[in-house]
């Protein structure tokens, strides 16, 4: 049977399983028990709760256990069943577990919509750049498989001509640094990526002092938003090949925004960002936020900084 004990003893096969350092993990769960009684008194006196306090089954497993089997299913998107087996209990209890604790454990993340109250509220160019590295951001956005829906209407809206299949898609904005500061996303796979910018509103998130990098998919932005300095590669038209300076310009720009690219690369680790998605897709932007939260903090304890 596995047990946070049992993989503690493994630091390698931790990080691999959870995605997160043993101390970071030991750093959450203190945080989490020191709050965990007024969590657990909301929880139980919420309106829309049927039973009385003291009734209903009793979660026995310790806050440490729980929160390596959602860790271990978000990293691994193993199904309930396997875990189950891991664990050695019935994959009921794995959902009821990873149910109580995601909310509680989102508390203590730096969550993208946490930063940017704090962001907005910079003064000095010192603090801008402090924040926003370079003075710019990068947006992208990516997609994710989901199974063809029944709905005629939603496999018309659902499927992408770019990748061939159902998807979702969610929009990313991180700093120079890898640190996510906004995601939009739960939008269907047929919509477009500066459409998507759009509804987002990124603009008015983002100090005026702070540029975008976007890719191609982003044409248009700099006629949109002439106040604010956009870095776009150069596109090529049907007569107009791109010269050797454009060229040069769009490499420069590529190779500055991919951080971008790696940032998408660190979240889908995470298994159930990468694979077809079988949840609810009502779930999508909490798990998608959370996982972000994740990021946030294994960068941030890379990069010496304090996020929350």
């Amino acid at each position: 049977m596995i047990s946070v004990e049992k993989l503690s003893k493994k630091p390698s096969l931790f990080l691999s399983f959870t995605g997160m350092r043993i101390s970071s993990f030991q750093g959450l769960v203190e945080k989490m028990e020191t709050n965990a009684e007024l969590y657990e008194k909301k929880r139980l006196s919420r309106t829309n709760r049927r039973r009385d306090i003291g009734g209903g089954r009793k979660f026995t497993y310790p806050l440490a256990e729980q929160l390596l089997m959602l860790l271990m299913y978000y990293r691994l998107y193993a199904t309930y069943a396997l875990l189950g087996f891991l664990f050695d209990v019935d994959e009921t209890t794995i959902l009821r577990n990873i149910n109580h604790i995601g909310p509680l454990f989102e508390q203590f993340l730096p969550l993208p919509e946490k930063l940017i109250p704090r962001a907005s509220k910079l003064k000095t160019m010192a603090e801008l750049l402090r924040w926003y590295p370079q003075l710019r951001v990068v947006i992208d956005a990516t997609e994710q498989g989901i199974p063809r829906p029944k709905d005629k209407d939603k496999q018309r809206f659902y499927y992408s001509g770019k990748k061939k299949r159902h998807t979702i898609k969610t929009q990313i904005v991180s700093n120079k640094n890898g640190i996510i500061f906004d995601t939009f996303g739960g939008v269907e796979g047929k919509r477009h990526d500066y459409l998507t910018f759009q509804d987002s509103q990124t603009d008015k998130i983002f100090p005026k002092e702070v540029g975008f990098e976007v890719d191609r998919g982003y044409q248009g932005i700099e006629k949109e938003l002439p106040e604010r300095t956009c870095y776009q590669p150069a596109k090529a038209a049907r007569g107009h090949p791109l010269t050797e300076m454009q060229k040069m310009i769009n490499r420069l720009i590529n190779r500055s925004r991919v951080i971008g690219e790696h940032v998408i690369s660190r979240l889908k680790k995470f298994r159930i960002l990468k694979e077809i998605f079988r949840n609810d897709l009502r779930k999508y932007q909490g798990i998608f936020k959370q996982i972000a939260g994740i990021v946030n903090l294994r960068t941030s304890n890379r990069l010496g900084l304090q996020l929350n």
